[in-house]
């Protein structure tokens, strides 16, 4: 029988239920290997190697992430909009625009914390405390 092998090239094995056998079975150590490897790699993308979800809100906006994907909302019709801030960071900030319902989002390569916020034009801003994913 004549096999391909990325390593040799063409070879010729002996036909024999023997080697069939083994090759059989160095092909399914190989195959539960990748299993092993793929389910690991799943694991860690779904536990350890991303954060976490997590909310908070205020009177009037509410935030929330999946992982390094957050999100703003807009929760009273008041005509003041409600934004998010992350990273212990007044600069970095997302805003909604379209009033009560809307919702605005971010995907980022970093999320440490993150915080809701009002945007109140006469008075500070109501903001909530910061929280970790």
């Amino acid at each position: 029988m004549v096999v391909w092998s990325r390593h040799q090239g063409c070879v010729s094995q002996p036909n024999s239920t023997k080697s069939r056998g083994k090759t059989l079975q160095r092909n399914m150590f190989r195959l539960n290997g990748r299993r092993i490897i793929v389910a690991a790699l799943a694991g860690l993308a779904v536990s350890g190697g991303v954060a976490q979800a997590a909310s908070v809100s205020t009177t009037g906006s509410k935030a929330w992430n999946s992982g390094t994907h957050l999100a703003v909302q807009d929760t009273k019709a008041d005509g003041a909009n409600a934004y998010a801030n992350w990273n212990q960071s007044t600069g970095n900030r997302i805003e909604t625009s379209g009033g009560y319902g809307s919702t605005n989002e971010v995907f980022l390569t970093t999320l440490t914390s993150f915080r809701a916020c009002r945007n109140l034009s006469a008075n500070p801003d109501n903001c909530s405390s910061w929280v970790s994913p």
